[in-house]
């Protein structure tokens, strides 16, 4: 893509976020997550993780960024520099997990700064990815340079990537 070659955008995510995260919060904190939640509850959690790393989706789009290392936060920061513009983005409409936001809840992690595995950001024109059930919707390309994250009323401007939140899991 081109910087400065942007008008208003449409910026999607294929996939869910922070799969790869919740995966090691799994395996790394299970003691911890038992004392607040239950077998089944986390059996299910595993199983929600592997059904979505298993789901191949179809994507007709040109450029996609991977959601890898810090997270949502991280790609779309990198997205935003690809494309030299701004953006704006609806924070509740980021595909995750229940069990990621609780799981991190506990764990004092922020979900949207954990790695994902088969997660990709794109945009796209006027909604023509919308027919594709893997593809959501969370914002769109601004032609100036503010980066702004949405949370109903709260707006919070994108800040430079941070170290993924899963380096904190060792740490705990």
């Amino acid at each position: 893509m081109r910087k400065g070659a942007v008008k208003e955008l449409d910026i999607a995510v294929r996939g869910i976020i922070a799969c790869d995260g919740t995966e090691r919060i799994l395996a790394e904190c299970r003691d911890e997550l038992r004392q607040r939640f239950s077998g089944y509850y986390l059996r299910k959690a595993a199983y929600e993780l592997e059904r979505y790393k298993r789901s191949q989706l179809e994507t007709a789009t040109g450029t996609e960024i991977p959601v890898d290392e810090g997270g949502i936060l991280a790609a779309l920061w990198h997205l935003s520099q690809e494309l030299g513009c701004g953006m704006r983005i609806d924070i509740k409409k980021i595909p995750v997990l229940q069990e990621t936001i609780e799981f991190c809840n506990l764990l004092d992690l922020n979900p949207y700064r954990l790695k994902s595995g088969n997660c990709f950001l794109t945009v796209i024109r006027d909604r023509e990815m919308t027919h594709n059930p893997g593809l959501t919707v969370i914002g769109y390309t601004a032609p100036d340079n503010d980066k702004l994250i949405l949370n109903g009323d709260e707006i919070q401007y994108l800040t430079r990537p941070a170290p993924d939140e899963v380096l904190k899991i060792g740490n705990k």
